[in-house]
């Protein structure tokens, strides 16, 4: 009797169709690059927010002179990052393999829409699609 319901259970395994991989959706900062390059603690430390709050969220209280300033700081800290930015170990390989397979890559940031394509264009392997992209410019929250 046990016997019978092993061999069920495997030929029930082998039967049931596992779902595809459709897509892979990746963070840049710390996952596509190594390391922090971006420093979020001098970024709150130059827009006097504080560390435990979201920084996107504070500057949208403010007033829209003040989130010019802010939004100047963060672009320059991006900017910073975004000439000094590494690959983390085995991206391109994995990015390669993705598509080789068939499965499309997409990328949610909560940098700028000039980080996100500077990154596409310069460090995501050529002939290698990236899309989406969203970034904190987008019409909707980028993430949380």
């Amino acid at each position: 009797k046990m016997r019978h319901r092993l061999t069920s259970l495997r030929t029930l395994a082998m039967t049931v169709t596992k779902p595809s991989l459709l897509g892979v959706v990746f963070d840049l900062d710390g996952t596509l690059t190594k390391g922090d390059v971006l420093d979020m603690s001098t970024m709150y430390a130059r827009c006097n927010i504080d560390r435990d709050k979201d920084i996107l969220t504070e500057i949208e209280k403010q007033s829209p002179e003040e989130q010019k300033r802010l939004f100047a700081i963060i672009e320059e800290m991006e900017e910073e990052a975004r000439i000094s930015t590494v690959l983390a170990t085995g991206a391109c390989d994995v990015a390669r393999w993705l598509n080789a397979h068939g499965i499309r890559s997409g990328l949610v940031s909560r940098n700028s829409r000039k980080t996100v394509d500077y990154f596409a264009e310069n460090y995501w392997p050529e002939n290698v699609e990236l899309y989406p992209r969203v970034s904190r410019d987008d019409s909707f929250p980028p993430k949380p």
